[in-house]
């Protein structure tokens, strides 16, 4: 199930955070990010973004570290330029 819901309006797009239970940012959030970035470059159209929260009492969960390594080779540039192996990485970075 998607976690990022788009509805669109001329020039506007809101993009609404529905991943329960508590809106964990997961690997698959971040690929749908990396998507939605890649359409938003290449819509003209668009001028403005609105992200909000599908949980009334809440926008983001933190990131969810158990699924996390499983991920690294998917995420590539979208996780802050980790390098395909996690071998020899800058801890900082990870």
């Amino acid at each position: 199930m998607p976690a990022l819901a788009v509805t669109r309006a001329e020039t506007r797009w809101t993009v609404t955070v529905a991943n329960p239970p508590a809106n964990l940012v997961d690997p698959e959030m971040i690929l749908e990010l990396q998507g939605l970035v890649d359409k938003l470059e290449h819509d003209p159209d668009v001028t403005v973004v609105v992200f909000d929260s599908a949980k009334v009492d809440h926008f983001l969960g933190p990131y969810d570290m158990s699924r996390a390594a499983r991920h690294v080779l998917r995420l590539g540039r979208a996780a802050g330029g980790v390098s395909q192996t996690t071998e020899g990485c800058d801890e900082q970075r990870l």
